[in-house]
């Protein structure tokens, strides 16, 4: 099977595509490949909105790290206050790109 794929976002550290045929969203951060569907990564962008101060404890070289350990995936995913900052700023900018192209099909049609 081919996968057709659309690229959300993308910048230096982070690549964010969906599969058209999976309807699968990808996200590439540095060294972390994700893989979602559209209700997962949702929930994903709302885990990381809900940090807050209190959640970055985890003693980090790059600084206290908030430790996400509830997905599916095993382990856990830790980002500073800064990468969750640059994390939700691009999901949320992959989200509105999705959102402008299903707008954009539903005006072919």
């Amino acid at each position: 099977m081919k996968h057709e794929i659309v690229i959300l976002h993308e910048s230096d550290d982070i690549q964010i595509y969906k599969c058209k045929c999976c309807k699968h969203y990808n996200v590439n951060y540095r060294n972390l490949f994700l893989t979602f569907t559209k209700r997962e990564i949702r929930g994903f962008l709302k885990v990381l909105k809900s940090l807050d101060t209190h959640h970055y404890n985890q003693i980090h070289p790059e600084g206290p790290k908030a430790v996400i350990s509830n997905s599916k995936y095993m382990g856990g995913s830790g980002f500073t206050q800064d990468e969750t900052c640059q994390f939700v700023a691009h999901l949320e900018q992959a989200m509105l790109m999705e959102e402008v192209n299903e707008s954009l099909a539903q005006t072919k049609n």
